[in-house]
């Protein structure tokens, strides 16, 4: 992902089939501060799991998913999932079931 100060743009792997991503200033705020909630609450500080993260926050927002609370929630969702797959130790961060056709291995 990369940003120009105003928008953010997933690349053509991180969008899959979609194309290009475009978070408008308002929707980037409200992405980065989810990353940044998110990975405090989880004491994420690697760049690689952050960047896991952020991709998935990139997925749900391709979803349609963009309200604050309903962001956390499906983090939360995620995680847990995770949890239970022994995250946060040192390995990538498994998709829910449902994400493999629409987000690839986020």
């Amino acid at each position: 992902m990369f940003g120009t100060g105003y928008h953010v743009f997933a690349s053509d792997r991180e969008a899959g089939m979609m194309g290009y991503g475009i978070a408008e200033p308002a929707e980037l705020a409200i992405l980065a501060n989810a990353l940044d909630t998110f990975c405090v609450k989880h004491g994420i500080a690697g760049e690689i799991e952050r960047e896991q993260v952020a991709l998935k926050i990139m997925c749900l927002f391709r979803r349609g998913v963009g309200d604050p609370g309903q962001l956390s929630a499906e983090l939360e969702s995620w995680a847990g999932n995770n949890r239970r797959a022994g995250w946060p130790a040192r390995r990538a961060l498994q998709p829910h079931a449902d994400e493999a056709d629409s987000c690839g291995t986020i």
